[in-house]
């Protein structure tokens, strides 16, 4: 049985603000670092093969900290990353 687990990158400002972020490049805040500390913590025991990310920084940070405790590659997947709005 094949199982997939689906996490949300954590907090941005942008996120904070309420602001559309789309494809910018829109890094972790102090809130988003911890939110992904959590998740790790939560996911530690999990048995994952392979880690997913989408290029965006904001989203790649997230994955590292979660494979802090699995020793991962992470791949990263051009189609992952959110819209692009334009200017």
């Amino acid at each position: 049985m094949t199982r997939i687990c689906l996490v949300r990158h954590g907090l941005t400002e942008y996120n904070h603000l309420r602001k559309l972020q789309g494809s910018s490049d829109i890094p972790l805040n102090a809130e988003g670092e911890y939110q992904a500390q959590c998740a790790a913590e939560e996911l530690k025991e999990e048995p994952f093969d392979t880690i997913v990310s989408s290029p965006l920084g904001r989203a790649y940070r997230t994955a590292e900290i979660i494979n802090q405790h699995h020793h991962l590659p992470i791949h990263t997947m051009e189609e992952l990353k959110e819209q692009h709005f334009g200017t």
